[in-house]
């Protein structure tokens, strides 16, 4: 008697992509693959760019916030208006025209700071070092996860989604949340397959595309901007892990109930054997990919380290761009095409932030020499106002104006004692520094000083920290301010996930959605069903629990 049962198949497959299904077809939608003339004039503009970072960042690094007029943040105001409604009310105008509306208030703006502004162009100048690093940052992320293909078979349980959702989580913080969207989003899509439902899209825009990065400054721009700031890069971790284990729990543990209900009313285990049987479990084409995300991760954690060991450069942005092109140039034409690479929601994040960094340079400067009358006394004030204005506009400029806002509020006598100690090199604090202050106010020099030796203490002792990144010391070195920047570090994370414009990787997601076929829910729906009734509530519990 013949034995018809198939054969037993490997748990994990690695292999040329070309090995698991002959005859592809290569996609229209996918770019095709650039020419090594063309990578090479990529990667020496890339590498000049770096260079012109690096030389912005010092020259202008110490360059006081420049005094303007209120109505100097009508473009700014403008630009995120547009970003946020623009799509539903001028779909294909805005598609067509959104860089010249995006690059024509950013220059509108940058020219009056050059031209009339005192200590404009220095304001100018950090704008630009600060947007080249993100672009970087969000390009090579982008680039490199997308040479990444897994390929997963077997049935679509609750319990195989909600651990999918939990990996997603996890790598967020590694890959970022556009990383890990663009991962993960189709071995979702494909692993549910005849029983997608809008929850399942909603909650991988929960769960992956936002929350799951609120650990590193690689996870989502907002804590990015943070870190070039001078928000040291674990600090996040130390302080809000308990908080990421709460949102990640509550969210998985609602969709596991719904994915479980909706499991008993679908047959789930009726699928066909192309689906199921043949294969490996899980298929993972692109590992060489792995290597470049670790060189990208030495770049950020190890930019300091490099300066003082080999030589002074912008070595972060450099391994991120050897990274992005190494990336380019070995992965496989297949894997591309599996993912529907192509360069377009890149294109779009670098022009749209091109106008973003610079409207936003007279918000920033009008809120830090105004900050005292805006009413925000209490961290919970700072989670639920940024997360709100998150929600509706783009969580990476709210986070930077929120920070800056309560920077604004610092005591301006401890800021200035502070600065000329890290100024002097050392870290010694004086009777000398502290004549003439409080108690509370002696004791919060310290405690600030502490801080940055604690997380920058090289510099300290060098001297070499800049006047901003000492201000940003006072939000970490001090127990009470230290509530204010986790507020403000999850409100514009979490809440960004509460439409499909809070996020950059939130309209990815769908649009991926959407052309493959699986139901999403309108703007409103997305709105009312699910984020409002579902996301809020525990959003709400977080404030309860550690920000009250």
């Amino acid at each position: 008697m013949t034995d018809a049962r198939k054969p037993r198949q490997p748990l994990l497959h690695l292999s040329h992509p070309d090995a698991h299904a002959p005859g592809y077809e290569y996609p229209e939608a996918a770019a095709l693959p650039l020419s090594t003339m063309t990578k090479v004039i990529g990667f020496v503009v890339a590498i000049a760019l770096a260079w012109t970072q690096y030389y912005l960042e010092h020259t202008y690094h110490d360059t006081e916030h420049a005094v303007i007029a209120g109505p100097w943040m009508i473009p700014f105001a403008l630009l995120l208006g547009g970003i946020a409604t623009m799509p539903f009310i001028a779909k294909h105008w805005w598609e067509h025209h959104y860089a010249k509306v995006a690059i024509g208030l950013g220059v509108f703006v940058a020219a009056y700071y050059l031209l009339f502004v005192p200590l404009g162009p220095g304001n100018i100048a950090k704008a630009a070092a600060e947007y080249i690093s993100f672009i970087f940052l969000l390009g090579s992320l982008f680039v490199v996860s997308g040479g990444i293909v897994i390929r997963v078979r077997g049935e679509s349980t609750p319990w195989a989604n909600t651990v999918l959702l939990l990996i997603g989580a996890v790598i967020a913080n590694i890959f970022g949340t556009t990383g890990a969207s663009m991962l993960l989003i189709r071995p979702f899509l494909r692993m549910n397959k005849g029983h997608l439902r809008a929850y399942h899209v909603v909650f991988f825009i929960f769960v992956v595309a936002n929350a799951g990065g609120s650990l590193t400054p690689i996870g989502d721009p907002p804590l990015f901007l943070g870190y070039l700031q001078g928000v040291p890069f674990f600090w996040v971790f130390e302080h809000c892990w308990q908080i990421w284990l709460v949102v990640i729990g509550l969210l998985l543990a609602v969709f596991f109930v719904i994915d479980s209900i909706a499991a008993r009313k679908d047959d789930r285990a009726k699928k066909t054997d192309d689906d199921n049987d043949f294969g490996p479990a899980v298929s993972f084409y692109g590992g060489t990919n792995l290597l470049f995300i670790t060189l990208i991760l030495v770049g950020i954690l190890g930019h300091a380290k490099l300066n003082s060991a080999v030589f002074h450069g912008p070595w972060r942005e450099m391994l991120m761009a050897v990274a992005a092109f190494a990336s380019l140039a070995t992965t496989p034409k297949r894997v591309h095409g599996e993912n529907v690479f192509n360069y377009a929601p890149i294109r779009e994040v670098a022009f749209l932030f091109i106008g973003i960094f610079l409207t936003m340079v007279p918000a920033l400067d009008y809120l830090y020499h105004n900050s005292e009358k805006l009413p925000l006394k209490t961290p919970g004030q700072y989670y639920f106002l940024s997360g709100s204005l998150s929600a509706v506009l783009d969580n990476a400029p709210t986070y930077l104006t929120f920070l800056q806002t309560q920077i604004g509020s610092l005591d301006k006598t401890v800021v200035e004692r502070a600065v000329a100690i890290a100024k002097r090199g050392g870290h010694v604090v004086t009777e000398e520094d502290v004549a003439g202050l409080t108690d509370a106010q002696a004791t919060t020099l310290r405690d600030t000083i502490k801080a940055l030796v604690r997380y920058h203490g090289d510099r300290v002792n060098a001297g070499t920290l800049s006047s901003a990144e000492v201000r940003v010391g006072f939000l970490f070195g001090d127990r009470q301010l230290n509530r204010y920047l986790i507020a403000i570090s999850m409100g514009a994370v979490l809440f960004g996930a509460m439409t499909y414009i809070g996020n950059g990787p939130n309209f990815m997601v769908k649009s991926i959605a959407e052309h493959t076929g699986a139901p999403t829910p309108s703007f409103f729906g997305y709105i009312f069903v699910y984020s409002a009734p579902v996301l809020l509530p525990i959003l709400v519990i977080v404030w309860a629990i550690f920000l009250r």
